[in-house]
């Protein structure tokens, strides 16, 4: 009985831990930037986006200038 108490409570404690989990408005900044980028660079998988709105990528194709660019909002064609 003492087991499945423990097992209770650790099931509990990670699932109320894995909701409160959210992504940070630099992080959302990433993921909407890439929805725009994604568009006209397609060749580029986000891998994974820090809390700080760091990010990295794989390219799979070439061009990863041009992709930053987009992603860091210095490219010309986005509109501000």
């Amino acid at each position: 009985m003492k087991k499945i108490m423990v097992a209770f409570v650790l099931l509990s404690g990670i699932t109320t831990g894995c909701a409160t989990f959210q992504n940070t408005p630099a992080q959302e900044r990433v993921y909407s930037r890439y929805e725009v980028c994604r568009v006209n660079y397609p060749g580029y998988q986000i891998v994974r986006v820090y809390s700080d709105g760091r990010f990295d990528f794989r390219p799979l194709d070439s061009g990863a200038t041009a992709f930053v660019q987009c992603m860091t909002g210095k490219s010309d064609w986005i509109a501000r």
